[in-house]
């Protein structure tokens, strides 16, 4: 009788998925901190120069003390999740990536809908000259 072998997972490429989860959940929750951080100072330049908002802008603005933690805080709760529920290490290493992609370009949407109010004021006073 042929007896199967389990196979052993192997520890150095599992200790490298398990640091690029960590580094991604680390990553999560710095740019919602940041972010958190950083909108109420657009808020403040904002409300200072006058600038009629677009509506992206006015409705990040409104809604960004419970955006943030919800997007960014269930991102990483979600990595947390998929590192525990799923054990085929390929889907659990794709989770991650989907989660650290999304994590970025949500900071680079933010940050372009902060700026929003900034490119329409410079093309006004390009115009004006």
């Amino acid at each position: 009788m042929e007896s199967q072998q389990i196979p052993q997972p192997n520890p150095p490429r599992e200790f490298l998925a398990r640091l690029f989860s960590l580094l991604t959940l680390l990553s999560c929750l710095v740019i919602g901190f940041g972010l958190f951080q950083a909108t109420p100072i657009f808020r403040d330049l904002f409300n200072g120069l006058g600038v009629d908002l677009p509506v992206a802008t006015k409705f990040l603005l409104a809604n960004y003390v419970w955006l943030y933690p919800v997007f960014f805080g269930g991102a990483a709760i979600l990595l947390i999740v998929c590192e525990f529920a799923v054990h085929e290490k390929r889907r659990r290493l794709t989770a991650t990536i989907i989660i650290f992609s999304a994590s970025v370009s949500s900071l680079a949407v933010a940050y372009f809908i902060l700026y929003l109010p900034c490119f329409d004021l410079v093309v006004k006073l390009n115009r004006a000259k």
